[in-house]
């Protein structure tokens, strides 16, 4: 049979070929990208090949700078720094391969279910791949838990905090990203390396290698590892001891001076690097743990509304509770280090100057007290630490009220505080000033710089 050519294509591309927009002949295809397509068949078939094609060469592209980044060097180097049996290093890397290789990203499990499981991210627009690998827990608190790990690509142990798969734990983690975010650069705070979410909503660029998907998201930020806290590791001498207080209070007016207030100073927030870790025969103290912490800029937003409602409702006589606003601007209430009254635990005499000062619409007042509190908190912190024999954290709750009432109704601290400071080396100029710190009454606590100047 004879082939009329004139009614054929003029090439031989599979039954495509070019054509001017105005050629387009919407019979014959609903979808225009610049060619006609005999019909729709043909258009999807062509489009699945190339998106096949693609898919590949993107996969295999994937599977060079994974294998070029995970080599056996830095497998061995992760089994010998975290004691994990290498034969589960590579099963975790492995699993991370196939995962990257299917783009096939389940969401994760709930985190505190980690036991030899890891962290497996990819960035996409660089193509970064990290492993990150479960050590252990180290600690956990009301929003959540904290791990050390060993990332795989940089060599390296880091902290890694978690939040609980819970709505207000997550809210809280996030906010405190975001501040360490802001406040990056700032000597002597937690740093923020790396941000970790899961969500099964978004699953795509981070997840655990556990193929069993989750409901809830998960959130959690890497960190440089520390030693412990400050009631695991105390400084054994003064010059030590000094330096820590140094650093701290440095910190803390740093803090101050960038419009944040901490709320939650405490040994336990007190994260410490011991001499093994520093590598210079050094203890370093970082504050940690800024779930609480808040901008007085976002603050004083607060404290205006509050302003407002409390008039609106005097011009009507209807009754308000200021205290509601009051313990919202107050914020964490760890009670072992907030000032109370010397009759009753529970009477917080800085949340009753935060009414007095919300009353009468004064802001500026708010905000002194507020960098008062942190440093009662953290003169506190000191006395637990440096100035009883025993370890605070065996402290009872009734030793612990013993030092914060006899403080309440004397307005010093106990002298056997005072006698094992001097002991230790404090001369009586630094003593009285960490005694001024933990006045009761919030105006009569010094300001953080002129503290500085005494510990230098």
């Amino acid at each position: 049979m004879k082939i009329d050519k004139s009614q054929q294509p003029q090439d031989d591309s599979k039954g495509v070929h070019d054509a001017p927009p105005s050629q387009h002949d919407p019979d014959k295809s609903s979808t225009f990208d610049g060619r006609v397509y005999t019909s729709e068949e043909e258009a999807a078939v062509t489009k699945i090949q190339a998106g096949i094609r693609g898919k590949f060469g993107r996969i295999e592209a994937r599977e060079a700078r994974f294998d070029k980044t995970f080599t056996k060097e830095r497998k061995d180097g992760a089994a010998y720094s975290t004691g994990i049996n290498l034969d589960e290093i590579n099963k975790i890397v492995g699993i991370a391969r196939e995962t990257l290789r299917r783009w096939i990203l389940p969401s994760q499990q709930n985190i505190n279910s980690l036991k030899e499981e890891a962290i497996f991210s990819h960035d996409a627009e660089n193509g970064k791949t990290e492993i990150t690998i479960n050590v252990e827990p180290i600690a956990e608190g009301s929003f959540g838990s904290v791990y050390s790990v060993f990332n795989i690509v940089a060599d390296k142990p880091a902290a890694f905090k978690i939040a609980f798969n819970e709505d207000v734990a997550l809210e809280d983690i996030d906010h405190e990203i975001a501040t360490l975010t802001e406040l990056r650069g700032t000597p002597g705070l937690t740093r923020c390396h790396s941000v970790v979410r899961i969500d099964s909503r978004n699953s795509q660029g981070t997840t655990k290698t556990s193929p069993s998907a989750s409901p809830t998201p998960t959130t959690g930020y890497l960190s440089p590892l520390c030693s412990g806290n400050l009631e695991d590791i105390v400084p054994e001498y003064i010059d030590q001891q000094i330096s820590c207080i140094h650093s701290l209070l440095t910190t803390l007016n740093a803090l101050h001076d960038k419009g944040f207030r901490h709320g939650d100073v405490k040994p336990k927030n007190i994260l410490m690097k011991d001499p093994e870790l520093t590598g210079n025969g050094t203890y370093e103290a970082i504050l940690g743990d800024f779930g609480g912490a808040r901008k007085f800029e976002t603050l004083e937003a607060i404290f205006n509304e509050g302003v407002k409602e409390i008039k609106e409702a005097k011009k009507q006589y209807k009754k308000i509770t200021v205290k509601s606003y009051a313990d919202t601007l107050f914020g964490t209430k760890t009670r072992d280090f907030c000032a109370h009254s010397k009759y009753n635990r529970d009477l917080l005499l800085d949340l009753d100057e935060i009414k007095e000062a919300l009353e009468a619409g004064d802001f500026e007042r708010y905000k002194d007290i507020e960098k008062a509190r942190d440093v009662y908190a953290m003169g506190l912190s000191f006395l637990f630490t440096f100035a009883i024999e025993d370890d605070y954290d065996y402290m009872t709750d009734d030793e612990i009220d013993d030092v914060t009432f006899h403080i309440a109704r004397t307005e010093t601290i106990p002298d056997y505080m005072r006698d094992k400071l001097e002991e230790d080396g404090f001369n009586d100029g630094q003593i009285d000033f960490i005694e001024g710190m933990v006045h009761p009454r919030w105006h009569r606590r010094p300001a953080v710089k002129s503290v500085i100047e005494v510990f230098e």
